[in-house]
């Protein structure tokens, strides 16, 4: 999975999954205790999916634009699941990832006088 920046939109990228007649997104935030490296049983907390939040997308789909309602600062993990006539495949590789605050503009005064200022951003790639 791969996260690109698109028109001030956030948008989750995977490998097509070849014969899924529909795949699930799910997504929670991080779960508290865990950090990586060194936490205890990460892969019991991050793999914990009760409490997730999920869409069912078609089977061809290789990308979702990500809800404007996740929180700024906030980190999330999120996994996908192919389904096929029934079969539910085990979840992907997670990626946790975490939505960037809005941009900035910091303004120093120069010691002759006026302002210069400092804009910080990401480039879409």
């Amino acid at each position: 999975m791969a996260m690109a920046v698109c028109a001030n939109a956030w948008t989750l990228r995977w490998d097509a999954v070849e014969g899924a007649g529909s795949l699930v997104l799910k997504w929670k935030p991080y779960p508290d205790g865990y950090a990586f490296p060194g936490s205890p049983a990460p892969t019991a907390l991050i793999e914990d999916m009760e409490l997730a939040t999920e869409v069912t997308l078609p089977g061809t789909a290789t990308e979702w634009e990500l809800p404007e309602t996740l929180s700024e600062g906030s980190r999330y993990v999120f996994f996908i699941q192919a389904l096929n006539q029934g079969s539910v495949s085990g979840n992907s590789d997670y990626l946790c990832w975490t939505k960037p605050q809005s941009a900035q503009v910091v303004e120093l005064p120069l010691g002759a006088g006026g302002d210069i200022q400092i804009n910080i951003y990401q480039t879409p790639r």
